[in-house]
């Protein structure tokens, strides 16, 4: 396997493809493979995909993936070797590592295999990863085909996920201590305060959607030229280069839909911990003002959601709402503290113009009284991530769905 003098940017991808987004992925790695690499940046990639897609991923012809296929998945891992000549426009083929087709994206332990073993063997100053897959808010890469909508948030309805928690746990086994630079997720409802919670330890800086984002993904061929042309660049300038990119993408088909529809942001998760106290003290303000006000909290929730599915709310939205409402009479101090952090912790923004309601990057999950009750036998699965184990804001919802103490 290939080693050097410490590089400056190492790029890997962590990639489910299934049938519905497989030209998606062929495109996103051809327009890499596109880029004539320096020699101070190294590019791998771990690709889960269903088996018979290989040979179109590996040759970048979308006409491969005509075949007869089946459900059966293989997980490949390769790294981008130059060429010695450019041909057809590709700089650079896909190298194979090794591959497996007992690897799952699920298994915080394979995954922490994959940076140990592929991704640390191209030691670099800077890393970068690139998350790519459906996803339901707090977890993604579902163990079955396609992606299945659960009722709860965690390893339910018999499909496994990989959760933000366990992902922070597979960075930090590998890396020992070292945060990842620059997390770039092309995966809907991540940028939520349960996913920076649970990343805060391991990451820097995390580029999300609060709602959607398409396959046709990032601006790749801006972000990757940037990286080579200027590869002493920091991860705070990278994240915000990422964003802004993304209005300039160009599309295949002329149609800039993908664009109009997205969100984007670019979060700086030194701020989190700080945040993290705001909320507490946001969710025993509100806990306090839950029986005489809870109308006023209903309209602020509704008024705030960035997915009913997913029972997501806006939480900037949600305390401006508030606070408009005199929520903070007594203590203004708290919405001024939260818009100030907020204002640090959040470096850049893209919001499509097609984009309904009011997106401000940062979500998180306030399910209704109607669905938690619905939901009884299972509520306790709410509260399973780091973020709810570990703030009172969890303390504050239940009071919210169970104001005169039942559900305990």
């Amino acid at each position: 396997m290939p080693r050097q003098n410490q590089r400056l940017w190492t790029v890997f991808f962590l990639v489910k493809s299934a049938n519905d987004n497989i030209l998606d992925l062929i495109r996103m790695v051809n327009e890499i493979r596109a880029i004539q690499m320096s020699s101070d940046v190294a590019v791998v990639f771990c690709l889960n995909v269903i088996k018979e897609f290989v040979p179109a991923v590996e040759k970048g012809d979308p006409e491969l993936t005509n075949v007869k296929y089946g459900d059966t998945y293989t997980t490949r891992f390769y790294f981008l070797k130059q060429r010695n000549q450019i041909c057809d426009g590709i700089s650079s083929d896909l190298e194979f590592l090794s591959g497996s087709d007992d690897f799952r994206l699920t298994d915080p332990d394979k995954v922490s295999e994959y940076f140990r073993n592929q991704v640390l063997e191209f030691k670099a100053k800077k890393y970068m990863l690139i998350t790519w897959d459906h996803a339901n808010a707090f977890e993604t890469f579902s163990d079955g085909p396609g992606f299945k909508k659960r009722l709860t948030i965690v390893k339910q309805s018999g499909v496994d996920t990989l959760t933000m928690d366990e992902l922070a746990a597979a960075i930090g086994w590998a890396f020992r201590g070292k945060k990842i630079d620059v997390l770039i997720m092309c995966n809907c409802y991540m940028q939520s305060i349960e996913t920076s919670y649970a990343l805060r330890n391991h990451v820097k800086f995390v580029i999300a959607p609060e709602r959607k984002i398409f396959f046709s993904g990032y601006n790749y061929p801006y972000i990757f030229e940037l990286i080579n042309k200027k590869p002493n660049i920091g991860p705070r300038k990278i994240s915000k280069a990422v964003v802004d990119s993304f209005e300039l993408k160009e599309y295949p088909d002329g149609i800039d839909y993908d664009r109009n529809n997205t969100d984007l942001f670019a979060n700086n998760l030194r701020f989190i911990n700080i945040l993290f106290q705001i909320v507490g003290q946001i969710a025993l303000h509100l806990s306090r003002e839950n029986l005489l006000n809870r109308e006023k909290i209903k309209n602020a929730r509704e008024a705030s959601l960035v997915s009913v599915a997913d029972h997501l709310i806006d939480f900037t939205n949600f305390i401006t709402v508030l606070n408009e409402a005199n929520m903070f009479s007594d203590a203004p101090y708290i919405p001024q503290l939260y818009f100030t952090i907020i204002k640090e912790l959040k470096i850049r923004e893209f919001v499509g113009r097609d984009v309904k309601n009011q997106h401000n990057g940062l979500s998180t999950f306030f399910p209704s009284v109607w669905f938690a009750n619905s939901s009884r036998r299972d509520f306790k699965q709410f509260f399973k991530t780091s973020f709810w184990n570990h703030s009172n804001w969890s303390e504050f919802v239940h009071r919210y769905i169970y104001p005169e103490g039942r559900g305990d």
